[in-house]
């Protein structure tokens, strides 16, 4: 009987020591975003002078469930999904987790997170989306949209989607309709926005962009071969094709700036940052190419396949791999820096959060390493 009741008890205290359910305000909001939705800090944040490049590791820490969306920063927590259709949140400077907020199955990945609002977005059966209180960990408002097929993105405190037929945009947090663009194409890669022009990819290899306050067409046109990789907005829209071919585009006309022909696929997204631009390929390497040019400034063979983002921090590009190693190279000439083993493969970006480095793996780890 005794052993029943400290069992019980015990039962008892494992449950009441579940992680909380929201955020607690004190940890502040997250951070300001830039026009394409993107924090701030997570390209390019922090102090730079003091980075030497080496990646000092600080804490690792076991997660439930692997990393399954890009890193999201606020004022004192940094926030992810995992494959357990969590939305997990942890103090940046221990890695202990703060609280986790369920958000259901069948969303579509990378949600819009803003202020204290998650905008989840769901493609099937219908489309649906839902906008919560992270504080409160209540849904303020959801709306059926037909026919959705790319994640959100903010634009003007509003959210741009793609759909089976074009982009619509959704006010936030009431979900109005503000306007319709219709190509009669599908709409299946995030739009991207630099705040008056929202940009736009599909099927066929359509790419175009509309005016952001009434959704006139600017421009539009078809590339004759599909896109494989995600937009990128910068100084040129950026694209990566199924024949291997990387192309920049003008951002008021849609012309062709060049056109980079590689022996690889690139999937991910591209970054851009003092005059290079960089990605990772189908073909384990990671490039840097001149923004105004094209032409491959230099190449980093990595022993996976490289779909993870490329970040700048100091004279560094750090960039994770399937290899399960994230390395630390040389920004101007792709000289390796150095590198750290994880525990399972790197398919999103590191960031840079209050000087510290954080990354996440598929094998259910998150690491911090110094940024001093």
């Amino acid at each position: 009987m005794i052993r029943f009741l400290l069992y019980s008890l015990l039962l008892v205290a494992l449950i009441g020591c579940t992680a909380p359910k929201k955020l607690n305000r004190k940890l502040g909001y997250f951070e300001p975003k830039n026009s394409s939705g993107e924090t701030i800090v997570n390209t390019n944040g922090g102090s730079t002078d003091s980075f030497s490049g080496r990646l000092n590791l600080l804490y690792e820490k076991k997660i439930r469930g692997a990393i399954n969306s890009p890193i999201y920063a606020g004022d004192d927590f940094i926030g992810f999904l995992t494959t357990r259709n969590r939305f997990l949140f942890f103090d940046p400077e221990t890695g202990k987790r703060i609280c986790r907020v369920k958000k259901g199955k069948g969303y579509i990945l990378n949600p819009v997170v803003t202020d204290s609002l998650i905008v989840l977005v769901r493609k099937i059966p219908l489309g649906e989306i839902r906008v919560r209180n992270l504080f409160t960990n209540k849904t303020i408002q959801e709306r059926t949209v037909n026919q959705i097929r790319s994640g959100p993105i903010l634009c003007n405190n509003s959210l741009a989607i793609g759909t089976t037929t074009g982009i619509e945009l959704l006010s936030l947090p009431e979900l109005r309709t503000e306007w319709t663009f219709d190509v009669k194409t599908i709409i299946d890669l995030t739009p991207q926005t630099d705040g008056e022009t929202v940009y736009f990819a599909g099927g066929g290899g359509l790419v175009g962009a509309v005016n952001a306050s009434d959704g006139g067409l600017v421009w539009k046109q078809e590339l004759k071969r599909d896109i494989v990789s995600e937009m990128t907005l910068g100084t040129y829209l950026y694209l990566g094709l199924d024949d291997g071919a990387v192309l920049a585009l003008d951002v008021r006309t849609g012309r062709e700036v060049w056109e980079t022909q590689l022996e690889c696929e690139v999937h991910g997204q591209f970054s851009e940052a003092n005059g290079l631009l960089y990605f990772g390929g189908t073909d384990t390497k990671v490039y840097a190419l001149s923004v105004n040019t094209g032409e491959i400034v230099w190449s980093f063979a990595t022993a996976g396949i490289v779909t993870a983002p490329p970040i700048t921090f100091g004279n560094s590009v750090i960039v994770g791999s399937y290899d399960r190693h994230l390395y630390s190279l040389d920004r101007e000439t792709g000289q390796l820096l150095d590198k750290q083993l994880l525990e399972g493969p790197v398919n999103f970006a590191a960031m840079v959060h209050k000087n510290k480095i954080l990354v996440a793996c598929r094998k259910n780890r998150l690491y911090c390493f110094e940024g001093n």
